[in-house]
């Protein structure tokens, strides 16, 4: 179990959510009825992470972060808005990928010096980097760049935003391969006009990397073999049940042993209680469901060894969100819901272990971010037994989606 350590040295934006300069967010809707959350205690494991954002395990069970960094002192991006809500404007490389070792209670930068681009040189400014991190099943590191921009804006300097990449884990701050332009599909195939582009939340499955665009409010795909041809799988709804009328967009993305993908919506300003949904899809074009509502500002999930997806909030008050985050679990097969903690700051990363352990990134809109460890009262369920649990629900649930669509 990793111990307590304090290092001295991440938000996945959406466009609705950027456009007011706010990274909050409202209350989620009231738990289903079920069992008693279990209590969790909480380790705070790491400070002082630039805009920490999405989180993956290696073989051996250490914890990478991809921190978006804290954009750079290179402004007016040529072609960029002049002004708020939508510009992004400085840029720099001070992005990161870094590891915990919880066997060493240690944080490691493994790559520095990565695309980040922010609204102004400022500790409070949004910012886009490196959004999230994966493994392949043979032990490729990919990772997603947002923007939160048209891609034809992007710095003539940079080379990363907006797109899939690959790093050599066996040799930590080597170059970064781009695998798939994801920017250059959005200004191909706009999904706004003008178009506008932020990859968030990357998984990969059966040989195929799948990303949702916060930015296009679309799910895509890109298969191992042709890594040049990027393609839309899903347009999610633009326009939320909301008044006034908001953007939402889809957020975190994981994918279960059995396919089935699960992907968070976070909708824009005012952030209605309950606006939010998880949906499902098997992977093929549009078919997308939505399993759930009642959220209002999931940022990122995980599923679990129990067959639980675990989620986190990134606010539970609009007025003060500085603080008021929350961890939940939602059960895909019976609409069970948890709140697990509370009182987290802006949580935007989180991976569920398999002993029933949680990992979460907090402070992922701000410079002084945190990984934190959350450990059950009780032990969670043997990896083995847990996963072959959350294959069969999955593989039940991907049976009652296409029922209800047949």
């Amino acid at each position: 179990m990793p111990s307590s350590s304090r290092v001295p040295s991440t938000i996945r934006p959406a466009r609705a959510l950027l456009a007011t300069g706010a990274l909050l967010a409202g209350l989620a809707a009231a738990a289903a009825p079920g069992h008693a959350a279990p209590a969790y205690n909480r380790q705070v494991l790491v400070n002082n992470l630039l805009n920490p954002r999405g989180l993956t395990v290696d073989s051996i069970g250490r914890v990478l972060v991809s921190e978006g960094g804290e954009g750079g002192t290179t402004c007016d991006v040529a072609g960029a808005p002049p002004s708020p809500p939508e510009a992004l404007r400085c840029w720099g490389t001070t992005g990161a990928v870094g590891r915990y070792d919880p066997t060493t209670s240690s944080y490691t930068r493994l790559w520095t010096g990565l695309d980040s681009i922010a609204r102004a040189p400022s500790a409070a400014s949004p910012v886009a980097g490196l959004q999230d991190l994966t493994f392949s099943t043979d032990g490729r590191l990919l990772g997603v760049f947002g923007f939160r921009g048209d891609p034809a804006t992007r710095p003539a300097g940079s080379s990363l935003f907006a797109k899939l990449v690959r790093f050599d884990y066996s040799n930590p701050g080597s170059a970064v391969v781009s695998l798939a332009d994801l920017g250059a599909y959005e200004s191909a195939n706009p999904s706004h006009i003008p178009p506008f582009s932020n990859p968030y939340a990357l998984t990969w499955f059966g040989g195929t990397s799948f990303i949702t665009d916060a930015g296009a409010n679309r799910l895509l795909k890109v298969a191992d073999a042709t890594p040049a041809l990027v393609q839309l799988l899903e347009d999610f709804p633009v326009v939320a049940s909301t008044t006034p009328p908001a953007e939402a967009v889809p957020t975190g993305l994981t994918v279960s042993p059995g396919g089935t993908l699960y992907n968070t919506q976070l909708p824009g300003y005012p952030f209605q209680p309950g606006s939010a949904s998880i949906f499902s899809s098997d992977g093929s074009a549009n078919s997308a469901t939505a399993i759930t509502g009642g959220f209002t500002n999931a940022m990122d999930l995980s599923l679990g060894a129990d067959g639980w997806l675990y989620l986190v909030q990134l606010a539970e008050n609009f007025a003060n969100p500085v603080g008021s985050g929350s961890l939940w679990r939602y059960n895909p097969l019976t609409s069970e819901r948890q709140q697990l903690a509370s009182g987290i700051d802006q949580p935007t990363g989180v991976l569920a272990m398999s002993d029933g352990s949680v990992y979460v990134a907090a402070g992922g809109s701000t410079t002084s971010g945190s990984l934190l460890y959350y450990t059950p009262a009780v032990p969670g369920p043997l990896p083995l037994a847990g996963a072959a649990m959350a294959w069969k629900m999955a593989r039940k649930l991907r049976q009652r989606l296409r029922g209800s669509r047949g």
